[in-house]
């Protein structure tokens, strides 16, 4: 098991896409903590917004995370880019690690009002080897 006492000021964050390590936002994640990488445990749909991918909560499969441990200030400039509320909105998502412990994270997910008719025409993210979704 994963051993993890997060810290009082602190919360934590499942991201994806350009968010993770070496992609082009991850810069906004600061010197957050990294904590494990993991999947969602509930199966999901990742489809391509062109530059980025976007999970919408329908049925899919397993999308591979990194959870990093953020301050107030980071979930601030998460927020600002994912246009939380608008294009994207956070909510508490169930993450599995590697040695199957689960932690309670907070995740993005697109909302099917902003994006509407444009989901159906979204190309599916390619799946690793494991059958995950992986940008």
């Amino acid at each position: 098991m994963i051993a993890y006492a997060p810290s009082p000021d602190r919360c934590l964050v499942a991201v994806y896409g350009t968010l993770k390590d070496n992609q082009g936002n991850h810069e906004l994640i600061g010197k957050s903590r990294f904590i494990n990488s993991g999947t969602t445990k509930a199966p999901l749909v990742m489809k391509s917004a062109g530059g980025f991918p976007v999970v919408f909560q329908k049925p899919g499969a397993n999308v591979s995370v990194e959870v990093y441990e953020c301050d107030e200030t980071t979930m601030k400039r998460l927020d600002a880019l994912e246009g939380n509320g608008v294009m994207f909105q956070r909510e508490l998502t169930e993450i599995e690690f590697l040695d199957g412990s689960v932690f309670s994270c907070w995740m993005y997910y697109g909302v099917n009002k902003y994006w509407g008719r444009h989901i159906d025409n979204m190309p599916l993210v390619s799946k690793d080897n494991f059958g995950q979704f992986s940008w």
